[in-house]
């Protein structure tokens, strides 16, 4: 139960991004012979389902995943109104905004780190 990954986002607000990386791996060295399979279907089963519901409503119309996740994609300069007085808004990054409360930066680095630690156990 100590290795169990948060199951709610108010969970995920508790726990360092670094130690989800930790849980990871450490859950999969203890149960190695019977749950860690090398396919990408397990990595996607270590992402719990709170955050690949967030992370898919963030959205990425490429698919770039790494890139949705480091909040990096092409911005159009020649994108902005009057009211925006020549500062880039949400909208002009070409990203969908958040379907859910949880911080966007907080979605983004559980579902990294949690990716990052199913690859380092493997």
């Amino acid at each position: 139960a100590r290795l169990a990954l948060p199951q709610t986002l108010v969970e995920f607000d508790a726990v360092r991004p670094d130690f989800l990386l930790l849980r990871v791996v450490a859950r999969a060295l203890v149960m190695w012979d019977v749950d860690v399979e090398p396919t990408t279907e397990w990595i996607r089963k270590q992402v719990p389902t709170v955050i690949s519901t967030a992370w898919d409503s963030l959205g990425s119309s490429d698919g770039g995943y790494l890139r949705a996740a480091f909040g990096i994609s092409q911005i159009d300069i020649n994108k902005t109104s009057a009211t925006d007085n020549g500062r880039l808004s949400p909208g002009s990054l070409g990203r969908k905004p958040p379907a859910t409360p949880a911080d966007e930066q907080s979605v983004k680095q559980a579902y990294v780190h949690i990716v990052a630690g199913a690859g380092f156990a493997l």
